[in-house]
């Protein structure tokens, strides 16, 4: 079999989170559970050396074992090879979805800060703020300053689960 172009397969989601949020049908601890398995599913990516790039709620989907994955990695890049997708960067200039990229994404700059930014306006969307301590979560993500956020999406759980386990006591 000769293929010229590299193709993926994966499994069949139900839906996505963009359409779930629309619905208004989790609740707080669903919704906290989703959070955590998106974190988790970035930190990943992030441990592998790569930058999503188009992180929102639409490519997140939802299979059938109630199960979050992050998917369209059409945007990826590799945190360490610059030349790898320097053209792609260099024509577009942004590359993305505006409304979850970060100041520095939308002048075409890209950083772990950049999917970091990117998670901290899911999370709000999600709609958990009102937790006490995710609000923080949420701002220090979201800072204009990519030096004022966090250092990795590892550090983002850390602080994420201090708020899961304040809840539970």
């Amino acid at each position: 079999m000769e293929i010229d172009n590299p193709w993926f397969v994966m499994e069949l989601s139900q839906t996505d989170l963009r359409k779930e949020l629309s619905e208004n049908t989790l609740d707080i601890n669903k919704k906290m559970e989703i959070t955590k398995m998106i974190l988790n599913g970035v930190s990943y990516v992030h441990q592998k050396e790569y930058l999503h790039r188009d992180l929102k709620p639409a490519n997140i989907l939802k299979f059938n074992n109630d199960v979050y994955k992050i998917s369209d990695f059409g945007l990826i890049k590799n945190s360490n090879n610059e030349s790898e997708s320097e053209v792609l960067t260099k024509i577009q200039v942004a590359l993305g979805t505006v409304d979850y990229m970060s100041p520095e994404a939308k002048r075409g700059e890209y950083s772990i800060q950049s999917d970091i930014y990117a998670l901290g306006v899911i999370m709000d969307e999600i709609g958990i703020a009102e937790i006490d301590g995710i609000d923080e979560i949420i701002r220090k993500s979201t800072h204009l300053r990519p030096k004022d956020r966090y250092g990795s999406v590892s550090e983002m759980l850390v602080a994420f689960n201090k708020v899961i386990e304040r809840r539970e006591q």
